[in-house]
């Protein structure tokens, strides 16, 4: 599994504060089966921007190196989307220096304001990905069916398995989130401790669904690749069309050959 929602690196937002916690949490990390884990930090304009980053990054790397420990560590941040956020992005790291930008709201800015930021964002070539979906109760549910057309990723935090409202439940059971993530923070308050959100999603939604939401589909976006956004019932009816098709050629095979035979046996 690939975590591309985390906090644990330290000492640049408000997730680990040292060192030592940010290990403590990857080990839990490792622990669950994690193999990749990116270290999404905070950027918000005048509070969080990236201060010594890339500093902190290469110690925790080494250090996870030096352990031994089985795991990747990516870079990323999560974007508050506000105003003046256009004209930072030159500050502000992708997952892994990909196309996909992990992206919250806040709600000093109304909704509208949101689409123009995502839609400037989407004609500079990213992808966004909105971090924890659980987290808007004023977007109304077509308005999450518009961003969604948009080629917007959805992704939703773990822990919000065991307390999902009716539109949440429809956007995770119907295909529209596609990436689960744990926002792991710190130890003992919002880490890794999701042993059984990590089984609650596998009942709620199968192992198939479960394994794209933690494995495949974070792969894919650390991996700069395209993620299949067809819903639930887009598959269904894309079989029902592929079913059709298939008795059509069927019946339009014996009718031809019927008709091959039919011709063989007058020259005879």
């Amino acid at each position: 599994m690939i975590d591309i929602h985390s906090h644990v690196l330290f000492a640049v937002d408000d997730g680990a504060k040292n060192l030592e916690e940010s290990i403590k949490l990857i080990e839990e990390a490792v622990s669950l089966g994690y193999t990749g884990i990116v270290c999404s930090a905070h950027y918000k304009i005048s509070k969080f921007e990236n201060r010594r980053y890339d500093e902190k990054f290469n110690i925790l790397k080494e250090e996870v190196l030096k352990r031994k420990l089985p795991i990747s560590l990516y870079k990323g941040n999560e974007l508050d989307l506000r105003e003046k956020v256009l004209k930072v992005l030159d500050n502000v790291y992708t997952i892994n220096d990909t196309r996909y930008i992990l992206v919250e709201f806040s709600r000093p800015l109304i909704y509208e304001a949101y689409i123009k930021i995502i839609d400037a964002l989407i004609e500079r070539g990213y992808i966004p990905i909105l971090a924890h979906v659980e987290r808007y109760p004023y977007i109304k549910l077509q308005d999450f069916m518009k961003l969604y057309d948009k080629k917007v990723i959805f992704q939703m935090n773990l822990t919000t398995v065991k307390t999902m409202s009716k539109k949440v439940k429809f956007l995770l059971e119907e295909g529209y989130i596609q990436v689960v993530g744990t926002d792991a923070h710190r130890v003992g308050s919002r880490d890794y401790s999701v042993l059984g959100h990590l089984n609650k999603l596998k009942k709620i939604v199968g192992e198939e669904r479960f394994l794209q939401l933690t494995k495949e589909n974070p792969r894919k976006i650390v991996m700069n690749e395209d993620i299949n956004l067809e819903t639930r019932r887009e598959k269904k009816r894309n079989e029902k069309v592929l079913s059709f098709n298939g008795v059509f050629r069927f019946i339009f095979r014996k009718l031809f050959n019927g008709i091959n035979g039919t011709r063989c046996n007058s020259k005879g």
